[in-house]
């Protein structure tokens, strides 16, 4: 199936909510996964139709439903965390679409990437609404390419506020990666964990990572502090 043949198959889906959840769960590759781990999703988009044809859309367009979510769907675990490893493919998806941004000169591949690589994100989201990974990427994004301030502060607040609600839910009402990704918000334990791996799982860091001792969210309050101060600088010039 061709680029523009997903694009169309996926866009032209029901636009009703419910016959759409259905569809889909009748599609080819779709009908593998359980339809109590699809009708999660269909509730975490309260109603976005949009939403669920994007998720479907990126999915299919890189093969990620063929070649990932099947699989991990009949590994022996719950629907909860089938949905975080959805959710981590789907941001490692959009983190590599992101990166290649950066070599593109065409700007209109340049806004493929861009398009695509949000609509990577907001999949990752959609699965798991605790992928800090992905409110931090949608961050990233928008204040690097075709810049967009306001989207940029937006993906911060939401980043901050949807840590905030991880650290504040009981530890047994998280899944057990969801449990890994708030311990590892202590940058201590971040740099612990990266230890280990380099000792026992070297193949599982990726190529360059150096552990700054810098948390993910002094991170993104200094991406808002830049952002904040190129606002304050803009308003200077335009009314000077």
């Amino acid at each position: 199936m061709g680029w523009i043949t997903k694009k169309v198959a996926a866009w032209e889906m029901s636009d009703d909510f419910d016959a759409l959840f259905e569809e889909l769960t009748q599609r080819k590759y779709w009908k593998e996964i359980s339809p109590d781990v699809i009708k999660r999703i269909f509730n975490n988009a309260k109603g976005d139709v949009g939403a669920i044809k994007g998720f479907v859309y990126i999915s299919e367009l890189h093969d990620t439903v063929r070649n990932n979510f099947v699989k991990l769907a009949k590994d022996e675990m719950s629907a909860e965390k089938t949905l975080s490893l959805f959710a981590l493919t789907l941001y490692r998806l959009g983190s590599t679409i992101f990166k290649a941004g950066f070599s593109e000169k065409d700007d209109k591949q340049l806004e493929l990437c861009v398009t695509t690589a949000d609509m990577a994100f907001i999949s990752s989201i959609l699965c798991d609404p605790f992928e800090l990974c992905s409110y931090a990427g949608m961050a990233f994004l928008y204040s690097s390419y075709f810049v967009n301030e306001e989207a940029a502060l937006e993906w911060c607040a939401k980043y901050k506020e949807t840590e905030d609600k991880l650290l504040n839910t009981p530890n047994d009402e998280l899944n057990g990666y969801q449990l890994s990704e708030k311990k590892l918000l202590d940058p201590k334990e971040a740099a612990r964990t990266s230890r280990v791996m380099a000792d026992h799982s070297p193949h599982l860091i990726p190529e360059g990572y150096e552990p700054d001792g810098q948390s993910a969210r002094e991170k993104i309050n200094e991406l808002e502090k830049k952002i904040n101060i190129a606002l304050r600088k803009g308003e200077t010039e335009t009314g000077s």
